[in-house]
């Protein structure tokens, strides 16, 4: 069993370095070339990692209509007013408001990034948001996964995920409209290469939501096309 793990592990890294990591094209086959490369997606000015137990303490959470304020990072004094509403994830802080839909392996393994970039895929083998009854669950990674842009759409709804800062706010809804909400504990980049086995944790483990896009220059692998280096990853703790 473990080493069937440890494949299927080894199959979603795979997945997520290269699917959701490309920067020309729609699947593994992608146009471009040496020559018509794309810029390099940004990164983090700062890595961190932080103890859940050092955040303060948010007011109860409460269902129903939850209202979220932020400013867009790249324009000052736009605030947003942001709705949390069914299968959404909305980051307040960098005005990210994204429809969340359901992703999952191909036969051959590979996992299916959404095509529209302001969608994110949740890893439908991870741990769900919440239970079939719409409580909090205590256990197991929940995985979104989603494009930081892709040719011909332009920027992706995790494009500013590399800005989010120790302690954001994060809220992810489920199709009941039942919602989460947490706090980001850490940011670190990886090269897509080494995408840690934690991420695909699933239902095992402590409880935790990751979000994944991409980042850093852009390589051209021949027989795939261009491809990011790097991964962007935050991790936040219920909240």
């Amino acid at each position: 069993m473990k080493g069937h793990q440890s494949a299927r592990w080894r199959v979603a890294l795979i997945a997520i370095c290269v699917i959701a990591c490309l920067a020309g094209g729609i699947t593994l086959i992608v146009s471009g070339s040496r020559s018509s490369q794309p810029k390099a997606a940004p990164l983090p000015s700062r890595q961190f990692a932080i103890q859940a137990g050092t955040l303060g303490e948010l007011p109860p959470l409460r269902q129903g209509r939850i209202h979220v304020t932020g400013a867009h990072p790249g324009r000052p004094g736009k605030p947003c007013r942001i709705s949390v509403t069914r299968s959404h994830l909305v980051i307040g802080s960098l005005c990210i408001d994204s429809p969340i839909v359901p992703t999952y392996q191909q036969g051959d393994g590979v996992l299916v990034i959404p095509y529209d970039v302001r969608e994110i895929g949740i890893w439908n083998a991870g741990a769900r948001l919440t239970s079939s009854d719409g409580k909090a669950l205590t256990w197991g990674t929940t995985l979104l996964a989603g494009h930081v842009d892709y040719i011909g759409q332009g920027r992706g709804a995790l494009y500013d995920l590399y800005q989010v800062q120790p302690g954001a706010v994060v809220y992810a809804s489920d199709a009941a409209g039942h919602v989460t909400r947490w706090r980001v504990t850490s940011l670190l980049v990886v090269q897509k290469s080494a995408l840690p086995a934690w991420v695909f944790a699933g239902p095992a483990g402590s409880r935790k939501l990751v979000i994944v896009t991409c980042g850093g220059p852009v390589e051209y692998d021949p027989g795939y096309g261009n491809s990011y280096l790097d991964n962007v990853i935050a991790t936040a703790v219920p909240a």
